[in-house]
């Protein structure tokens, strides 16, 4: 899954959520008009929940699938999604609220005694407390799905714009420096997330083997430079599904591999340039 994939699916959580907790408000204000609840109204108000509930549940899984594969290149959106998290499990509190109101009146009802006016309270303001709440995280994940889009698009700028600082001065060594890319990424790409150190790597390397290739490489190889280059920018996007597929092809398209002397192991760093970060300001990419 690309990152653009797993934010849209934490995006559609939070919209799913947003429209369960308001439903669920709704029908709470409307049950409750009386001062009772039946038990029919009863059992719509614990659909809703269930639906309010379960996308929350849903959007906090793909926040940590977010963390686990992707969150190492997050610069300046890394704390707006720690925000929106935030607003989800302080909705997710106010949802806790609403189900105790809903057992107590399940408990009342079960008794067939009259609903307490403090129950009654109780529900209503839990359910308005949810749903502003997640209107909030609602503004939150559109602001950091847009922002997340901008900064992976600024990052992909950056890698392509390294300078090669080793070019190949023939045939086999521009294939070498090719196929030392290639192990290069196939290496980072074993735990299936790209790291900073790794990213900065992967852009001096394919840098140095792209050039090689544009300079070296002849007719055959020379168009290849530029599809190196989209699997560097789409590793900086976080499309990582379409860079393996790339990779694949690119190795193949490369033909027979010459003897490489001591081709760079992914997470091995070889060492020489520095990416900028999203921001502009250069230097090695910051920890968050």
């Amino acid at each position: 899954m690309t990152e653009e994939e797993l934010a849209a699916l934490i995006d559609k959580a939070v919209q799913d959520a947003v429209t369960a907790t308001q439903q669920t408000s709704n029908a709470a204000t409307q049950a409750t008009v009386d001062d009772t609840i039946t038990d029919e109204e009863l059992a719509a108000l614990y659909d809703y929940y269930n639906l309010a509930d379960e996308a929350i549940a849903l959007a906090e899984e793909y926040i940590d699938a977010y963390y686990s594969l992707y969150a190492d290149l997050a610069y300046e959106t890394l704390d707006m999604l720690k925000t929106l998290e935030d607003d989800l499990t302080t909705t997710a509190q106010s949802l806790d609220e609403i189900n105790s109101a809903l057992v107590a009146i399940s408990d009342t009802l079960a008794q067939g005694l009259t609903l307490a006016e403090t129950t009654i309270e109780q529900l209503n303001s839990a359910a308005q407390n949810a749903t502003t709440h997640l209107q909030e995280a609602q503004t939150q994940s559109q602001n950091w799905l847009n922002a997340m889009q901008q900064e992976r698009e600024t990052l992909a700028q950056n890698v392509l714009s390294v300078e090669p600082d080793t070019i190949p001065a023939d045939k086999l060594s521009a294939l070498q420096s090719a196929f030392a890319y290639v192990d290069f990424v196939k290496g980072a790409f074993g735990d299936n997330k790209i790291t900073r150190a790794e990213l900065t790597s992967i852009a001096e390397l394919g840098a140095n083997a792209a050039a090689g290739l544009s300079a070296q490489g002849g007719p055959q190889l020379q168009g290849l430079s530029g599809k190196l280059n989209e699997i560097t920018a789409q590793i900086a996007r976080g499309q990582l599904p379409q860079a393996k597929d790339g990779l694949r092809n690119f190795e193949s398209a490369l033909g027979s591999r010459p003897s490489l002397p001591n081709p760079p192991a992914g997470g091995s760093l070889p060492g020489g340039g520095n990416l900028p970060n999203p921001g502009g300001s250069g230097g090695i990419l910051p920890k968050p």
